[in-house]
């Protein structure tokens, strides 16, 4: 028996010297990537409501003045609050919501696996359409309900290009607007990233690369602004005998999460910069707040936490701010 206990004890030490190791590698990996100054502002944010959740959700899919939309943990329903009625309704999916936005009365609901468009009543959920977009893509966006913006694939999978999908002519377009680093051959790894949209705003921003892109609503410009942590240089990309791409060797999310409002863009940033106390840095999440229109960076602050849970996902609208954990979602003023 003490033997055995002996044994029990040297696993769980074992465990915790092996989980500790890899915390230590990423925060290391985390401090050598930054080496930039944030600049910090005191600001009040104070909780005004906070909403339970039927069962755990993956991510917001969408909101309007009225509604909270969310995506399940595997993708394949949609969760609707009604902020006035306060009541809840559950849309199943014979798809998988893996992106989506609202616009109006519709939500557009996007499933790269099917190269598929479903849009659907913002109402009851009810599906009133489902269209195949004919290319491989990976992100797209309602712009309107006649247009959608895709990152899609080259012919050979090797590159991903920004192009729009017509839904009256059902036509495929290449944009004349692409973004810089679009045609690296990696699969799109690299340039990886997702788009933001909110009225005329639309914001391409990469998880890897402290870039993010604001498109013109027309789709005739764009422009690329760097955050703060300025990492341009992703490593470890491989094709494999398969000839898909792949990671060689796990990489650094720096910019995952974005939210637009008034004239400013707000990035959820997972890179430590020199001001940055490490203690707050691990514990709680880093936003960091651009002009808009310039790319200016402007100031950083540190989000709430429900207890020792960080935010999944975040909008803002106006001065509120909704901060999504697994199955609940706080809302506050700041």
């Amino acid at each position: 028996m003490k033997k055995k206990l002996t044994q029990i004890s040297i696993s769980v030490l074992l465990c915790l010297i092996t989980i500790y190791a890899l915390h230590k590698f990423c925060i290391e990996q985390n401090l050598k990537i930054g080496n930039f100054d944030r600049n910090f502002k005191e600001k009040k944010i104070t909780k005004i409501n906070e909403i339970n959740l039927p069962f755990e959700v993956y991510n917001l899919a969408g909101m309007n003045d009225k509604e909270i939309y969310f995506s399940s943990k595997k993708l394949n329903e949609i969760l609707k609050y009604d902020l006035t009625t306060k009541k809840f309704l559950t849309k199943k999916l014979n798809h998988k919501n893996h992106n989506s936005n609202i616009l109006g009365d519709s939500l557009f609901s996007f499933d790269p696996y099917f190269r598929k468009m479903y849009i659907y009543d913002t109402n009851k959920l009810d599906l009133i359409s489902e269209v195949s977009l004919n290319v491989g893509f990976d992100r797209a966006l309602a712009v309107n309900k006649n247009l959608i913006l895709l990152r899609s694939a080259t012919d050979k999978y090797t590159k991903t290009i920004l192009s729009t999908y017509d839904i009256k002519s059902n036509k495929n377009n290449k944009l004349k607007i692409q973004l810089d680093d679009s045609l690296e051959v990696d699969g799109g790894l690299k340039t990886d990233g997702y788009f933001t949209y909110k009225n005329s705003s639309i914001i391409f921003t990469q998880y890897k690369k402290g870039n993010f892109y604001k498109i013109e609503n027309n789709l005739n410009k764009i422009n690329r602004f760097k955050t703060i942590d300025n990492i341009q240089k992703v490593e470890g990309v491989n094709l494999s005998k398969d000839s898909t791409f792949y990671f060689e060797k796990p990489v650094l999310n720096s910019n995952l999460l974005t939210s637009i409002s008034a004239n400013k863009v707000y990035i959820i940033s997972f890179v430590k910069g020199n001001s940055d106390k490490l203690s707050d840095f691990t514990k709680y999440r880093m936003l960091d707040v651009y002009n808009l229109e310039t790319g200016k960076y402007l100031e950083s602050y540190y989000l709430p936490n429900n207890g020792i849970e960080k935010a999944n996902d975040f909008h803002i609208e106006n001065n509120k701010i909704y901060l999504l954990f697994n199955s609940k979602i706080s809302i506050y003023e700041f």
